[in-house]
């Protein structure tokens, strides 16, 4: 990889802002043929995300270690055995494929996961293409969503740091589009290409399967609601028999569905033994770390203007624009015939944007970031959002709208979830430097070396390519209590540029400079140095 001492920020979002808001006044104002304009965007969308995955000189988080690791196993042994989890040996479909392009390809293990960049940066800006021309038939319209999904920062995010979820989502937005279709054409092909999806996500993720459930719930809410509407608008009187099939159908769907999701937490991966009061209960976790406010900070309050403008939650834009144009759509919809294509859309962005709500107001009802329930959400509501340009007539309201489109952009690639990396924030990735230290110190030093949490966590790509083991302890917990000395660590890899260290449950600013301390005491010595990394002991 290529990362030596640079810095992802803040040239890619600059960068990424560029290409979002050129591809807007691209569309806007050019007469170009819609078909180059789309593949230019979704080369863009492929460069950024493939950039974004390679810049690093690991892999960008922890979870892609995890992962990349079982590649490794499964690639080796050919079977899914050794795989180290109970669920995801269940369901593999993400660690196997990765193993099938790392045969393919012949690259390293960590390589194996770049795939997922292409895989998100093509596909997402086909489905929302695909999905705004069956609804509305108008290019330019489709053109714009698939320029606002290139750069929408959860589908970014997921492609750099692929995880099950990612390979997942793909499928789910797919099986949403093979729904249009089948709800359209009723023929056999589409119920198989559905089947063929919902299978794929069985073996993929645990979200999915519940997601389809909820969606065709929610299907069931419009349609009925239509039906209530057709009693009192003669014009939809002709709409009762379609909208009967439709019921029934949608009925037959949720059925499917629901069996699929009970199969696959009750049998497949035997996942809901695992969520149920049953048998002896884990004592709640404790961290290891006492965390005193006198000699570090936590990272919750803004610094500066610019601080602020980088933790801005861009989902205060987003979705109360998306929820808008759901609104719009909907009046617009109940007072035409009955369209499922739209019907699909709607309870689409609905359960999903409802979920991603709730885990952004109760975060411990539904744990696991708010950006992952969002991931899920993104693509239709840039859909909806879409919709509110759709219908606007006049040069001046267009106008508007294009400016405020241009400011989601902005707001979308500066929100601090496009990639791990911002001010008041610790890099999610490691350098050339911290790379070759950590592979000095598997090479030479036999005691386990003490680092902070994230370098004691992430594994460089010679210890995911030949497992070699993770003799680390985290340190945290000196470093935050300004307990550093000779008695307290065999070695210890420290990284002199860390300004931000990453906690049990938050990030925290340290108030002093350690390695002064550290070089002053006269039975530690330097044993490495590589730039910003340095080993003592």
């Amino acid at each position: 990889m290529t990362q030596f001492h640079g810095s992802l920020f803040p040239t890619a979002p600059v960068f990424i802002t560029l290409f979002g808001v050129g591809m807007f006044l691209l569309i806007t104002y050019s007469n170009t043929d819609s078909r180059y304009i789309l593949l230019l965007i979704i080369s863009g969308a492929v460069l950024w995300r493939v950039y974004l995955f390679t810049f690093p000189a690991s892999l960008i988080g922890i979870d892609p270690d995890w992962f990349a690791w079982q590649v490794f196993r499964v690639s080796n042994t050919g079977t899914i055995e050794p795989i180290l989890s109970h669920f995801y040996g269940r369901a593999p479909l993400f660690i196997v494929f990765s193993s099938m392009f790392n045969h393919v390809g012949e690259v390293g293990v960590s390589w194996s996961l770049i795939i997922y960049p292409f895989i998100l940066g093509i596909g997402f800006p086909i489905f929302v293409y695909s999905i705004i021309s069956q609804l509305w038939g108008n290019r330019n319209h489709a053109l714009m969503g698939a320029s606002l999904i290139a750069v929408e920062p959860t589908s970014i995010a997921w492609g750099i740091y692929p995880i099950a979820q990612s390979l997942a989502t793909f499928f789910f937005v797919a099986s949403i589009l093979s729904v249009m279709s089948l709800y359209d054409h009723n023929k056999s092909r589409y119920y198989l290409v559905f089947i063929t999806f919902v299978l794929a996500m069985t073996l993929t993720h645990k979200l999915p399967i519940l997601y389809l459930v909820l969606f065709f719930g929610f299907i069931l809410i419009l349609i009925m609601t239509y039906s209530v509407l057709s009693y009192f608008d003669i014009r939809l009187e002709s709409e009762r028999v379609v909208q009967g099939t439709n019921i029934i159908r949608t009925i037959q769907l949720a059925i499917f569905t629901s069996v699929i999701l009970i199969v696959q937490f009750g049998i497949i991966t035997v996942f809901l033994a695992s969520i149920l009061p049953i048998g002896t209960s884990k004592p709640p976790a404790i961290s290891p770390v006492v965390e005193t406010k006198w000699v570090v900070n936590p990272i919750s309050e803004y610094s500066s203007i610019y601080h602020w403008f980088w933790k801005l939650e861009y989902h205060l834009i987003f979705f109360p624009a998306a929820a808008l144009g759901g609104a719009l759509t909907l009046l617009g919809h109940t007072s035409d015939r009955i369209d499922m294509r739209t019907t699909c859309v709607l309870a689409a962005a609905g359960i999903t944007t409802f979920l991603f709500s709730v885990s952004f107001a109760l975060p411990e009802l539904l744990p696991g970031g708010n950006s992952r329930w969002e991931f899920f959400a993104a693509p239709f509501a840039v859909v909806l959002i879409i919709g509110l340009y759709r219908g606007v007539t006049s040069k001046t309201k267009k106008s508007i709208l294009i400016f405020i489109l241009l400011i989601m952009v902005i707001s979308q690639v500066f929100s601090g979830i496009a990639i791990k990396e911002g001010p008041g924030t610790q890099r999610y990735y490691l350098t050339e430097p911290e790379v070759s230290a950590k592979a000095f110190s598997n090479t030479y030093v036999q005691q386990p070396v003490s680092t902070d949490s994230y370098l004691a966590k992430e594994r460089i790509p010679s210890q995911i390519d030949y497992q070699t083991s993770n003799q680390y302890r985290n340190y945290n917990s000196n470093l935050f209590n300004r307990n550093i000395d000779a008695d307290s660590f065999k070695y210890l890899l420290y990284r002199s540029d860390q300004e931000i260290y990453r906690g049990e449950h938050s990030s925290w600013r340290l108030r002093y400079n350690p390695q002064p301390e550290i070089e002053a005491n006269k039975r530690i010595f330097k044993v490495y140095t590589n730039r910003n990394t340095i080993l003592y002991h």
